[in-house]
């Protein structure tokens, strides 16, 4: 049984938002962190900043709506005006959650001197759900593979991650250098069905061409 709690009100503050605080959530932030998703640490607190394309407005719905139903967050969504490359106009959706003193382990786990690091701990919490939001968010197709951006991350956090994936999952992955220092997980095509599998009931309908190669069979 899920246990749902709302933890906010106008006079609760981050250091009484104890929990308990469901797997499912702390699933869908190791996921969501190992991408995009960052974390800020401030008055001894910690919440957590997903930011999506307006683009992928069913993805960071079903990301809030969760959060929401769990009493993490407040409800409703705004699109942001951003001016990017040679002027092009776009639109992305950014959503902070509230802030849990009873999450910095979260943060700590992730962050050394404010710069995002794998935890050495990942193999545990790298869940079948952890992973959907993890491609979710950072993954994309090939033409016969599926890759996850994990550019900012050194190559001994690569390979810490690949280790997780190898030991929960048996997934063989390899590593493909884009620049210098610039790494990203690679999944060959003959990993491709058995990480559908594993990822697939998870996933939101719109995502659903992230586990799709373009020329897979």
């Amino acid at each position: 049984m899920m246990l749902k709690r709302s933890f906010f009100s106008s006079n609760l503050k981050s250091s009484e938002r104890i929990g308990p605080h469901d797997f499912l959530i702390i699933e869908l932030f190791f996921g969501s962190l190992l991408g995009d998703c960052y974390a800020e640490k401030r008055n001894n607190s910690t919440r957590f900043v997903f930011h999506q394309s307006s683009r992928n407005v069913e993805y960071i719905s079903f990301l809030v709506n969760t959060l929401v139903e769990f009493g993490y967050c407040s409800k409703g969504l705004k699109k942001k005006k951003q001016i990017g490359k040679k002027n092009k106009v776009y639109f992305s959706i950014k959503k902070a959650t509230f802030s849990f003193s009873s999450l910095n382990w979260v943060y700590d786990c992730f962050y050394s001197d404010k710069k995002k690091k794998i935890p050495d701990e990942i193999s545990f919490y790298l869940t079948a759900r952890a992973l959907a939001f993890w491609l979710m968010d950072d993954g994309s197709r090939t033409k016969y593979g599926i890759v996850i951006s994990t550019n900012s991350f050194t190559r001994d956090d690569i390979n810490r991650l690949r280790k997780a994936l190898l030991q929960n999952f048996d997934l063989e992955t390899t590593i493909q250098v884009q620049n210098e220092n610039q790494y990203r997980i690679y999944f060959p095509k003959s990993q491709i069905v058995k990480l559908r599998k594993i990822v697939q009931p998870f996933f939101v309908n719109s995502m659903l061409y992230k586990s799709d190669p373009y020329n897979l069979n």
